[in-house]
């Protein structure tokens, strides 16, 4: 009689189990990916097919350099989202985004994202050092930046510039604090591009 009854159990116990995995496989969230984009809808002054640009190399603060959205909580204490994540490698994804603003900006396809490789010779190269780049407490995503304009295959500086950035983040999704992030980036490339226009 024991036996029969050890026996009725064992599979009793098994669907338990079975069942608790599921609802903790349905419970558990699943992350999402996000990516930056390029927004530049405007034309500038001067349209130059034949130009050829470079961007970077471009550097990245270490909080920010991973797979993981981060955002600040406190004055001194940062959130690391781990259901958040960029869709890629989010040093490319800038400089993709950067690169797409500045080629409809100054009307030229030759927007190169370094390393472009001996045998092209740009006529402006742009660095870029990154060295905030997230939400604040304020609900407003802040960029700082230092960027170069380089010239005669990058041996001639023609500007460098710090500038600071922000722009309010209009949700509380985190698609919204990535849209605002892609607008900051905006920021940048036009006040690049201006940089440019005006050599």
């Amino acid at each position: 009689m024991m036996k029969r009854i050890s026996y009725m159990v064992i599979p009793v116990l098994a669907a338990a189990v079975l069942a608790l995995t599921g609802c903790a496989a349905k419970l558990s969230p699943k992350a999402s990916f996000f990516y930056l984009t390029a927004l530049e809808t405007e034309r500038g002054e001067m349209q130059r097919p034949d130009l050829m640009i470079g961007i970077g190399p471009m550097l990245l603060p270490g909080y920010i350099d991973r797979k993981q959205l981060v955002s600040q909580v406190k004055s001194n204490k940062m959130k690391v989202d781990e259901f958040n994540r960029w869709a890629g490698d989010l040093e490319q994804n800038i400089a993709a985004v950067l690169a797409e603003n500045l080629s409809y900006r100054l009307g030229t396809d030759a927007v190169l994202i370094y390393p472009w490789g001996q045998a092209v010779d740009v006529d402006y190269q742009v660095v870029v050092d990154i060295r905030r780049f997230h939400m604040a407490e304020d609900q407003q995503v802040h960029l700082v930046a230092q960027w170069r304009v380089l010239v005669e295959d990058g041996s001639k500086l023609l500007k460098i510039q710090r500038q600071e950035f922000t722009q309010a983040v209009n949700g509380d999704t985190n698609n919204d604090v990535v849209a605002a992030q892609s607008a900051v980036l905006l920021q940048l490339s036009r006040r690049i591009s201006e940089s440019i226009e005006g050599s």
